[in-house]
């Protein structure tokens, strides 16, 4: 398995792995599966595009990992979000932890400080990867809530860091449909 820089070349097999994930869990937070074309527009989104890695296996395209702006002000411009998906036969193999080491590694020589990450729960894979890429929970504080004429329950934020780049995980309640975050 090699962790490499995603090309252009690779938005199909990304938007084959994140498809299901977007349409059958509640993980990803988008509405809808993104096209290839879309993939590749985040890709090279920003004034400095952030990186987009893949992990390639001689099977083909395992999984992917990139960073994106955290938010707009200044003083987050240190800051970013990370994400990391896997296909199904990917999973449970030291990929995901293969490809956010390595995205650390890049976020770290370009500069960055933070990492946030959300995770929809429960989901216990994706809590033991940061849990495995990082040094455990720091704190928490309250997640963004979702507005679907109910009240739910808000999930915890976790904290988790590594060396230089610090995670602030954010736990989000589990809901279908992403068109509810607000």
């Amino acid at each position: 398995m090699r962790v490499r820089p995603a090309t252009p070349g690779d938005t199909a097999a990304i938007r084959d792995i994140y498809a299901p994930i977007v349409r059958d869990t509640t993980i990803s937070f988008e509405a809808d599966p993104p096209g290839a074309d879309e993939i590749l527009r985040r890709m090279r989104a920003g004034i400095v595009p952030l990186p987009w890695l893949v992990a390639e296996t001689p099977q083909g395209i395992a999984g992917f990992a990139y960073a994106a702006p955290f938010r707009s002000r200044h003083a987050y411009c240190w800051s970013v979000e990370t994400s990391v998906y896997l296909g199904a036969s990917a999973r449970r193999r030291g990929i995901g932890k293969n490809l956010y080491e390595r995205l650390l590694a890049d976020l770290r020589a370009l500069g960055y400080v933070r990492a946030y990450a959300g995770i929809a729960l429960p989901n216990q894979a994706s809590i033991g990867l940061h849990q495995a890429v990082g040094r455990g929970a720091r704190r928490t504080s309250p997640a963004t809530r979702l507005a679907a004429r109910k009240s739910l329950n808000p999930q915890p934020y976790l904290l988790l860091t590594t060396e230089r780049v610090t995670f602030h995980i954010v736990a989000r309640p589990s809901g279908r449909s992403a068109r509810q975050a607000v």
